[in-house]
């Protein structure tokens, strides 16, 4: 047998692997954009990102505590001075010393009285984490519902189709003994990266998946080698006679 009638052959065996592998493409494709994958995928993404949304909650909380406390503990420190300062009163001996005492008594109660706004804004703070974390732990229950309907409903959906997944991919174990290693390998290659099909017939001097023009070398090469790569989309155009 001549290398012409070898390559027609192996171009054959290997059209034939892809004709297989073309109905187990379609159901990959059918499983993969299933509506429940989707919401199970999301689902779960949803959970994953969940961990740390959680984590800055908790820092956040934190945070806010220690700012409560701070604050709380200044507005006792100033409201302890007036009692002091209320307690000098009567040993008082100048108006000098009683514009003093006034001048101090009146920065504590500013004091007090920013203390207090903080005070206000911080707990207001802590009210809208509060609600916004049990708002966020209804949605990570139902997200985690969610996942599990969906993951099984898939996980079913798979079941229903394994058979004829095992049997295409036996067809494919059995066929590609027909075809060389390095072939084999470069098109398998090509399809994980998603392109296919990754042998395409040529168009006049174009290639058959992307359209991009042949360039007159390319074309003989292509009809004497019977495929060549696209440089393009790097699909394996062939030349059928």
């Amino acid at each position: 047998m001549n290398i012409y009638a070898l390559e027609v052959i192996m171009l054959q065996n290997i059209l034939a692997y892809q004709e297989i592998d073309k109905h187990l493409m379609k159901i990959e494709n059918l499983l993969g954009s299933s509506e429940e994958r989707k919401i199970a995928a999301r689902a779960k993404s949803f959970l994953e990102e969940s961990a740390k949304n959680a984590a800055r909650m908790e820092q956040r909380a934190e945070e806010l505590l220690n700012m409560y406390n701070d604050a709380r503990k200044a507005y006792e420190e100033n409201a302890q001075l007036i009692r002091e300062y209320d307690a000098t009163v009567a040993t008082l001996k100048s108006s000098d010393e009683a514009a003093y005492l006034v001048k101090k008594v009146n920065q504590a109660l500013d004091n007090i009285k920013a203390l207090e706004k903080e005070l206000a804004a911080i707990q207001k703070d802590m009210e809208d984490l509060a609600k916004a974390f049990n708002d966020f732990r209804a949605k990570y229950n139902a997200a985690g519902k969610e996942y599990v309907e969906n993951r099984e409903k898939y996980e079913k959906l798979k079941q229903e189709y394994a058979p004829a997944v095992k049997e295409l991919k036996a067809k494919l174990d059995e066929q590609a003994k027909n075809i060389d290693p390095q072939i084999l390998e470069k098109y398998l290659k090509r399809r994980a990266d998603r392109i296919f099909p990754v042998l395409v017939e040529v168009r006049g001097n174009m290639c058959g998946g992307c359209s991009m023009e042949i360039s007159l070398k390319e074309m003989d090469k292509l009809r004497s080698k019977k495929i060549i790569e696209c440089e393009n989309c790097h699909r394996f155009i062939y030349f059928n006679e």
